[in-house]
């Protein structure tokens, strides 16, 4: 009698849980049945929860990766069917460790909150990532760098150096537009979403000939010759010649103020964590009692 009221107590936390999931729109989408058993959307997407979100993103686009989430978890639910069907739930251990289960999300649940929170306040990230620039200013030193768009034709494509001569002068004719050449007619895909732009960088980024060519201009412009590597030829637009310095602060504020928030995150965590330390009391005659015992 006692075990079947723990079990009752136990499987009250799922019965919750399943009316909670109902309401999910994510529950509409089942993707693996079998054995009385199925696996929704909703499950794949609980168990990518504490994954980043950009990356719990690109997992979810991906059907090869939902599938093998899927079928990891009906093997992991069939299996749990089995056991509760044997006995193996009916037991003070299963509750135990369903409690934790249940606690673990909990509290991940109410640290991610406070996190959020802390995160909200735009102004405290704002002077940390100032702050960082301030105390650390050596961090920003940086050489010379150019920053470029390019325009590349594939070696192995018929007549590639006439076509990239062809491109050049287009590009050199008056109120040409750089970025939708680039985008037409690049063989360099990613960087033709962006018009060719490469972003700034500095020496020892791009291969040799590349290099040469843009940082041997003497003002922002056209390299007059495609420059030949070993993708291709390319046509090079610089845009912006920045001389070695100390970077200004608007130029790294992006990444700073990444830093902050992964700087204000941990804090935040470890400022509850520790509140939550100083209030506990432990106590160590029972610990010692208890690790004897398992000693025998």
């Amino acid at each position: 009698m006692k075990n079947g009221l723990l079990f009752l107590a136990c499987a009250t936390l799922f019965t919750t849980s399943a009316a909670l999931r109902a309401a999910s729109p994510a529950d509409a989408f089942v993707l693996v049945r079998g054995e009385g058993v199925s696996i929704t959307a909703l499950d794949v997407e609980a168990d990518l929860a504490n994954r980043a979100p950009e990356q719990r993103d690109l997992v979810l686009t991906r059907p090869q990766d939902v599938q093998q989430i899927a079928m990891s978890l009906y093997i992991r639910r069939v299996l749990a069917e089995q056991a509760r069907r044997a006995g193996e739930a009916d037991t003070p251990l299963f509750c135990a460790r369903l409690r934790l289960l249940e606690e673990r999300a909990l509290s991940d649940l109410r640290l991610e909150g406070a996190e959020a929170a802390a995160l909200a306040d735009t102004s405290a990230l704002e002077n940390l990532a100032r702050a960082t620039y301030r105390a650390q200013p050596e961090r920003f030193d940086a050489g010379e760098q150019v920053r470029a768009r390019h325009i590349l034709v594939r070696a192995d494509r018929d007549d590639a150096e006439a076509l990239a001569r062809e491109i050049l002068a287009e590009a050199s004719a008056p109120g040409a537009d750089f970025a939708d050449l680039a985008r037409r007619k690049s063989d360099d895909v990613s960087s033709a979403a962006r018009g060719g732009d490469l972003g700034a960088f500095g020496r020892n980024r791009m291969v040799p000939a590349f290099e040469n060519a843009a940082f041997g201009l003497k003002a922002p412009g056209l390299v007059p010759e495609p420059v030949q590597t070993e993708f291709g030829y390319h046509v090079i637009l610089v845009e912006e010649i920045r001389p070695a310095g100390r970077q200004a602060f608007e130029d790294v504020r992006a990444s700073l103020l990444d830093e902050a928030r992964t700087a204000l995150a941990k804090r935040t965590r470890f400022g509850l964590t520790e509140t939550l330390e100083k209030g506990a009391s432990i106590d160590g005659e029972a610990i010692e009692r208890y690790t004897r015992s398992r000693q025998r």
